[in-house]
């Protein structure tokens, strides 16, 4: 089989017009490749699109097969657990994640009885106090020409409506003063980590890893065996909430586990991950 991926390998790398600085810009730049020809590489299992990987990228910066031939003798998959200790926004319980509530003084409707007549839209008229007569030229009584013997007229607050709009809210809402409009809020139990999968044959962060996988000691606090090393590359990153332990501190990198053989997926955007492992997060927290 490998040798049919280094035979495809050869047709691909001539027609890949891009220069590549390191192994991590070829990987992100297949994946869209992939991607984009998912009909055709879709049917290939994610050690061999790995595979083609590696090869181009030695066709293109060392005209051969030796370079990736040597990494993949010395590769490793390592799951890496990052810090970053942002506190978790969950669902506000108060709005339930819309960010508004149903306004109270109007019920939800967004229009309140008017103050003024109560809601009927008439009111008493002021010229004959509600009696419907008036006073004529000669002194005789008469049918008020303001009310026309009703007794009552069209209240001025709300246009005879009886019904005006609600002081407090639009539309019979009002925002959420538990999340200030915005849905969520900060969770007090979980922060968010990411969790990462790397191949890496660097001898340095492999050794470490394989010394400190599951342990209670991280194998960076500064980040400097992950962030630019041309040795590993990144395949996949995933969000994930956990409740933090006691000895977790901002800013560490956490081996969960190394493996050199381990089943790998493709996710629907071609990038490159592994099936799940149960058990893999226990150490730190819930899944």
């Amino acid at each position: 089989m490998n040798e049919k991926l280094k035979i495809l390998s050869s047709k691909i790398a001539p027609n890949v017009r891009v220069e590549f600085n390191n192994p991590q810009e070829c990987y992100d730049w297949f994946t869209k490749y992939f991607n984009q020809r998912k009909d055709f590489f879709q049917d290939l299992n994610p050690e061999d699109l790995l595979k083609i990987i590696f090869y181009v990228y030695s066709l293109k910066t060392t005209g051969g097969f030796e370079w990736a031939e040597k990494v993949s003798n010395n590769l490793q998959f390592i799951r890496i657990l990052y810090t970053e200790l942002e506190p978790h926004q969950e669902t506000c319980s108060e709005c339930g994640g819309d960010g508004r509530n149903s306004c109270d003084e109007c019920d939800g409707q967004g229009r309140i009885d008017c103050h003024e007549c109560g809601g009927d839209g008439l009111v008493t008229c002021g010229d004959c106090e509600g009696s419907g007569q008036g006073e004529g030229p000669d002194g005789e009584s008469q049918e008020c020409d303001t009310c026309g013997v009703e007794g009552e007229v069209n209240c001025d607050e709300c246009d005879g409506e009886g019904r005006l709009d609600c002081d407090y809210c639009t539309g019979g809402e009002i925002g959420c003063g538990v999340c200030d409009g915005n849905g969520e809020v900060e969770s007090d139990t979980y922060v968010d980590y990411q969790y990462m999968l790397f191949c890496s044959w660097s001898k340095i962060l492999n050794e470490k890893c394989e010394l400190e996988s599951g342990t209670e000691f991280p194998i960076s606090t500064d980040g400097n065996l992950i962030n630019n090393n041309d040795s590993i590359i990144e395949l996949s990153s995933e969000d994930h909430v956990l409740e933090p332990r006691h000895f977790v501190s901002e800013g560490d990198y956490y081996c969960v586990w190394i493996d050199d053989s381990v089943q790998l997926k493709t996710d629907w955007n071609m990038r490159i991950s592994t099936k799940t492992i149960p058990g893999e997060l226990d150490f730190y927290g819930q899944r």
